[in-house]
C-alpha cells in the first residue's frame, strides 16, 4: 500500500513510520521541518521530501496513486496559537483543505487526521466525553481543529472520502525532544537538574496516552471502513502533581517545580471516553502510565545530549 504522512518528521509521524515500514507498506513522507532540524528516518519503502503542506502545488505530485493519506502536519501548540492566531489558522486549517482538495482530485478515498480531543472540548470539569459530547474550544488551536474536522465530515459526505478524525489526548514518548509540552519538559528538566515549569496548581488533570498505543490506533483505523470520529486516549486522567510523582518514581530524581500562574485558553481538566474506538476499531489499550513513562524515559536517557 502507498501511504502518504505529512508531519512525517514530527513525534507522531517518526513513530508511525517505524511501525508502517514493518508492515510492508511504501511511505512517502512530507515535512517542513519546522520542529524537527532533519528528517530521523533512513530505511527501506521509505522516501522523504522537505514539503511544506501549506503550498498546494509543491506537494501535489506526491500524492498520486496513493492509497492513503495520514495528515499528521499541524501547528500543535495551544499556547502559539494564542500567540500567534493567524499562523496558527494557516499551519491548521490552509494544510487540511489542500490535502483534502488532493485526495479529492486524486480520488484517494482514505484519509486519517490528527485531530484533539481536549483543546476540542474544553474542561469537562473531570468527567469523560465522548465524540458527540458539545465543543467547547477554549484556544484558537482547539477552534481550528474542531473547523477541520467539521470541514472533513463535509468533503466525506460530498466526495465520498471515508475520512477518520482521530481525536488524540496527551501523547508522549520517544522521539518527543523538540515537544514543549509538559512530560518531555520534565524528563528534560530531570536531566538538566533544573526546574520545571508548572502553569497553575498541578491539580490539573489530563488523559496521558503513550505513542504506541496511539499508532496502533492509526493502524487499525487504516484498516477499517468505519470512518467516524474517534477519541483516541487512555480514558483515565491524572493530575500534574500525580504525574511528576510517578515520574520521580521512575527515575528516582528530585524534581524542581517552579509553579507559574494559570494561562487563559489552557483547559484545567480533560478526560475523554475511549468506548466508541474500543468497540468500533477493536482497539486495547496496551501501555499503563507507568509502563508508557518508563519506555519514555529509558530513551530520553539515550537520546538526550
Amino acid at each position: 500500500m502507498k501511504i502518504v504522512v505529512t508531519g512525517s518528521a514530527g513525534f507522531v509521524g517518526t513513530n508511525l513510520i517505524i511501525e508502517l515500514i514493518k508492515n510492508k507498506h511504501h511511505i512517502i513522507g512530507l515535512d517542513n521541518l519546522s520542529t524537527s532540524k532533519k528528517n530521523r528516518l533512513k530505511v527501506k519503502n521509505f522516501s522523504f521530501f522537505k514539503r511544506d503542506i501549506r503550498n498546494k502545488n509543491s506537494i501535489k505530485s506526491f500524492f498520486k496513486n496513493a492509497n492513503c493519506i495520514i495528515h499528521l502536519a499541524a501547528g500543535t501548540n495551544v499556547l502559539n496559537s494564542i500567540q500567534y492566531p493567524n499562523e496558527s489558522f494557516t499551519n491548521n486549517m490552509i494544510t487540511n483543505i489542500n490535502v483534502l482538495e488532493i485526495a479529492r482530485e486524486y480520488n484517494i478515498k482514505k484519509v486519517i487526521f490528527a485531530s484533539t480531543g481536549g483543546a476540542i472540548i474544553g474542561d469537562n470539569k473531570g468527567k469523560k466525553t465522548n465524540e458527540n459530547s458539545q465543543a467547547n474550544p477554549q484556544s484558537p488551536y482547539g477552534a481550528f481543529k474542531f473547523s477541520s474536522e467539521v470541514i472533513n465530515n463535509a468533503y466525506s459526505s460530498c466526495y465520498g472520502l471515508k475520512i477518520f478524525n482521530m481525536r488524540f489526548s496527551n501523547v508522549y514518548g520517544p522521539f518527543s525532544l523538540h515537544k514543549k509540552n509538559l512530560i518531555p519538559n520534565i524528563f528534560k528538566s530531570v536531566i538538566k537538574n533544573i526546574p520545571i515549569k508548572i502553569n497553575g496548581n498541578g491539580r490539573q488533570s489530563r488523559d496521558f496516552i503513550y505513542i504506541g498505543d496511539v499508532v496502533r490506533a492509526i493502524m487499525l483505523a487504516m484498516k477499517s471502513n468505519k470512518c467516524s470520529t474517534y477519541n483516541v486516549c487512555y480514558g483515565r486522567s491524572y493530575s500534574l502533581n500525580s504525574l511528576i510523582n510517578t515520574i520521580k518514581k521512575i527515575t528516582k530524581k528530585k524534581i524542581k517545580i517552579n509553579p507559574k500562574k494559570s494561562i487563559k485558553g489552557e483547559v484545567d481538566h480533560s478526560i475523554l471516553n475511549n468506548s466508541k474506538i474500543k468497540k468500533d476499531l477493536r482497539f486495547k489499550i496496551k501501555y499503563s502510565l507507568e509502563n508508557g513513562l518508563n519506555r519514555t524515559w529509558k530513551w530520553y536517557q539515550k537520546n538526550f545530549n
